[in-house]
């Protein structure tokens, strides 16, 4: 893991690296690709000044982000969701000028999409989810 720097302290971090080592052998594993996900738990708004030091523009599509409201305080969750919303906002601004515009615009097409295919998950009597291609079955 390289060394981020002091500026990068108040990140609070995990690295999961995923290999497949039932590929083949050493040298396939050696020119596999290799996953990772990081998780950062942002606590401090100005902290989200660092996503664009931290996060490359080519990673911009492989990243989501979720923002958890603290529920100590449950009559702000709306100026919280408003705060962290802005505070990823401003990094995203930052970051997509470095990306390329035909990226960019597919992105947006991907978010276009999502919000208009999404449909809400379905349980089952005991609580289970239902995936979506069991309930095609169930359906014909």
């Amino acid at each position: 893991m390289e060394d981020i720097g002091s500026d990068y302290g108040h990140f609070d971090s995990s690295y999961l690296f995923v290999r497949d080592i039932n590929e083949g052998g050493e040298n396939a594993m050696e020119e596999s690709t290799h996953s990772r996900i990081n998780v950062w738990l942002i606590s401090d708004p100005e902290m989200c000044a660092m996503i664009p030091k931290v996060l490359k523009p080519e990673d911009l599509e492989y990243t989501y982000s979720i923002v958890m409201p603290d529920m100590e305080q449950p009559w702000d969750i709306m100026a919280q969701c408003e705060k962290w919303m802005k505070s990823l906002k401003d990094a995203i601004y930052m970051i997509s000028p470095l990306v390329e515009l035909q990226t960019l615009e597919m992105l947006k097409e991907r978010i276009v999409d999502l919000c208009k295919t999404y449909q809400e998950p379905e349980f089952d009597k005991d609580g289970k989810f239902i995936p979506a291609k069991i309930k095609k079955k169930m359906q014909h």
